[in-house]
């Protein structure tokens, strides 16, 4: 289980969202930017190890989404699914 922490800001220079990704444990940092490609959120970066990562927002909905995580084995040419989660908003009382 990957255990870490997500900066994301608006960089207006480029128009494109970044994130950062900290990861303590390991004392990885990762970099992608990305923003809206037609109707999902795609952020895409290089891993430690220099190969093409994404993550993507999909079937964004009021009360919920899909996250997935892929890498590329051939330098973005090909997707591999690493990660999928089915996320949903909690409702709240306040």
């Amino acid at each position: 289980i990957a255990r870490g922490t997500t900066l994301r800001f608006y960089d207006a220079k480029s128009g494109k969202w970044r994130i950062v990704w900290i990861a303590p444990p390991t004392g990885n940092v990762v970099m992608l930017k990305g923003g809206a490609v037609g109707d999902r959120i795609v952020f895409e970066g290089r891993d430690v190890d220099g190969s093409p990562f994404r993550w993507s927002f999909n079937d964004i909905r009021r009360d919920s989404f899909l996250w997935r995580g892929e890498i590329s084995p051939d330098g973005g040419k090909t997707w591999r699914l690493e990660q999928e989660m089915h996320l949903t908003r909690r409702n709240s009382t306040t």
